[in-house]
């Protein structure tokens, strides 16, 4: 339900929106990202036009930024896929509240947001299942 591509420019060219990568649209966030995509090569051309230099690295400068908040989303989308239970998750960590709703709404670029992956992560150990061993009943 997403994919993205292998780079996010080259020599002369960037990729943004769905041309570069696509979400599970559960979210909304394809609008998002596609305008934020935009907004991070349009300063990376422009800037890049102004000094003559449309290298792959000068129009890509914006891509690693903007994987992160991209892989940000994938991960609460795949959270949601995988049975999270938001309101279970808020109750047992309430201080997180604020930044899931900055997450949802599309905040995905503050490094202030990972600490919810973290509390993510501890919930998860914690509500699934226990991994039982196969035994030979003999």
């Amino acid at each position: 339900y997403s994919y993205k591509a292998r780079e996010v420019s080259g020599d002369g060219w960037v990729l943004i929106g769905d041309a570069f990568g696509f979400l599970d649209p559960l979210y909304s966030s394809g609008v998002l990202l596609a305008l934020k995509s935009g907004q991070l090569a349009a300063d990376a051309i422009v800037e890049g036009l102004k000094s003559g230099d449309t290298s792959k690295a000068q129009l890509g400068k914006w891509g690693p930024n903007f994987l992160v908040g991209m892989d940000r989303m994938r991960r609460l989308v795949c959270e949601y896929y995988e049975g999270l239970s938001f309101g279970r998750f808020i109750k047992k960590y309430p201080h997180t509240k604020g930044l899931i709703t900055d997450l949802l709404i599309g905040d995905l670029f503050e490094d202030k947001v990972d600490s919810v992956f973290e509390h993510l992560d501890e919930f998860q150990k914690e509500n699934d299942p226990p991994q039982t061993a196969m035994t030979d009943p003999k």
